[in-house]
């Protein structure tokens, strides 16, 4: 059975609380917190909430605030907000909007259209994992299909080579003839007028032509009438020339249906250099045609649907930081929105960046990057989820404590190297017991040297798996993408990556050795 949606009711007022939960109860399981306060205490659980009821007035944290410290966090920024307030005016309204919710109801609460906001958002927060998990298939599929394209071409310009060589190499016609005849693909030969001079089965498989029917006619028999008269000019300018087309092709088979088809036709010449045939190479891409579109879907939804809501939370904090009346206080927490904001669209950027990676397609380059801001800007990034847990994190460099003014160069990309020491930083936090250390120490030198340590052993069952894809053993919520990310960035980047655990000191370490800059 499917387990019910959960909701987190905020709200300092108990009245409010049980209307809401008279209201929902039936629907959704609910958690109430009477403060902003307890509820950030409350999501530092490792279940979260799939939405956020949050009331606005409030002693302490008002809600104002409270929204603003969730959606600082990268592990809970993706969870929708609906303010539910008595507040009317436009001011507030905008102003909740700006810091990351999605809806803004105002009371007294009209019971069907909250049901059904509710709804709507749960909805479009399901539609968006599922469309991330969709995109992942579709990369896989569709670097599947570009390998076959490839081999294709391939295909066809050996054909080629070999068509012309058949005068002087009879054992090369038959492996030719055999290759044609078993090919995969449509192959389709014509004579320098372009009457069809041979067809392979592939092609009357696909076409619903026999090869005696085939034969003889023109190619123009499979026109669709969808593209118009230039492209078939301009196919046919090309190959007379003497080069090789290469294009995709909506072409109509013997029982009228339509298909796509990518084609390669080169020509072949006589020893004199003429052109006595031409020979075309035709793969069916109708699956392809369709992955693309998912797969345009797919991004689309990362680069509009998600980019273009976060470029507007990222200019928001600039455009406050503009303001010199602002006091320190102000202006880091402005900044800290502002970084924050940057790391997620940088999130969203690495994970179209991955699927590069593990295709072996991702063009890296080095440069110099200062390692102690980066491990400082982390932690300060996870200081909810550290005090949450009563945790310490002790930095030190050479055996010595960190300090503001030291530096440690190495060479690496700075949006690369912070996803993968936060990916390590934030399994150290979720297997640390409560009241633990965190130990990162530094070791100058080439390479550098760091080592990440904390309480806890990692499970037996989980040790020689612990950097592959999916594995992931007694965390909840869990999805074994953490450590494998930071595997396939350090690889990427040239790193070694290593892990080390003991049942009887009951600690993991860490070990990542970097290049060090000059």
């Amino acid at each position: 059975m499917k387990e019910q949606p959960s909701i987190l009711i905020v709200d300092d007022q108990v009245d409010n609380q049980r209307l809401l939960v008279s209201l929902l109860k039936p629907e959704y399981r609910l958690l109430v917190a009477g403060s902003g306060e307890t509820a950030l205490a409350a999501l530092n659980a490792a279940k979260k909430p799939d939405l956020i009821l949050l009331d606005i007035m409030m002693p302490g944290l008002d809600g104002y605030e409270t929204c603003r410290r969730i959606k600082a966090r990268l592990d809970l920024a993706a969870i929708p907000i609906i303010f539910l307030t008595a507040r009317v005016d436009t001011e507030s309204e905008a102003q909740g909007l700006q810091l990351g919710a999605v809806d803004y109801v105002t009371k007294p609460i009209n019971p069907p259209v909250l049901r059904a906001r509710i709804a709507a958002h749960l909805a479009l927060a399901e539609k968006i994992r599922r469309a991330t998990m969709e995109r992942d298939i579709s990369h896989r599929i569709v670097a599947k299909v570009s390998r076959e394209r490839d081999e294709i071409d391939q295909l066809a310009r050996r054909l080629e080579r070999e068509i012309a060589e058949r005068a002087r190499a009879e054992t090369q016609l038959r492996i030719v003839s055999q290759a044609v005849t078993h090919a995969p693909v449509s192959i389709v030969i014509t004579d320098a007028e372009g009457s069809i001079v041979y067809v392979n089965p592939y092609f009357s498989q696909i076409t619903g032509y026999a090869p005696e029917e085939a034969i003889g006619q023109n190619p123009r028999v499979l026109k669709s009438g969808q593209m118009d008269e230039d492209f078939y000019r301009h196919l046919w300018e090309t190959i007379s020339a003497g080069e090789i087309w290469r294009g995709e092709v909506l072409n109509k088979n013997k029982a009228g249906g339509l298909f796509w088809e990518a084609v390669a036709i080169s020509p072949i010449h006589d020893d004199h250099g003429n052109i006595t045939h031409y020979v075309g190479v035709k793969e069916d891409i109708g699956d392809r045609k369709e992955l693309e579109r998912v797969k345009e879907d797919v991004e689309r939804i990362m680069r509009h649907d998600l980019k273009s809501p976060l470029n507007a939370v990222i200019a928001f904090p600039e455009l406050l930081l503009l303001d010199d009346s602002l006091d320190a206080d102000q202006r880091e927490s402005i900044e800290l929105i502002l970084e924050s904001g940057c790391k997620m669209r940088d999130m969203i950027d690495l994970s179209l960046d991955l699927f590069k990676m593990e295709t072996g397609q991702y063009a890296y380059q080095a440069y110099p990057v200062d390692l102690l801001p980066i491990l400082r800007q982390l932690k300060q990034f996870n200081e909810s989820r550290l005090i949450g847990q009563q945790l310490q994190v002790r930095l030190r460099l050479d055996d010595q404590d960190d300090v503001p003014e030291a530096v440690l160069w190495v060479l690496a990309d700075a949006r690369l190297l912070f996803s993968l020491l936060s990916n390590l930083f934030v399994n150290a936090i979720e297997a640390s017991p409560r009241g633990e250390c965190i130990e990162v120490n530094l070791c100058s030198g080439n390479p550098v040297e760091l080592r990440l340590s904390n309480r806890g052993a990692v499970p037996e069952a989980l040790r020689t798996h612990f950097f592959e894809k999916y594995r992931t053993l007694g965390k909840q919520g869990g999805t074994g993408l953490g450590t494998y990310s930071a595997k396939l960035l350090a690889d990427t980047m040239g790193m070694e990556l290593a892990m080390e655990t003991s049942d009887l000191d009951d600690r993991t370490c860490l070990s990542l050795y970097l290049p060090a800059n000059g």
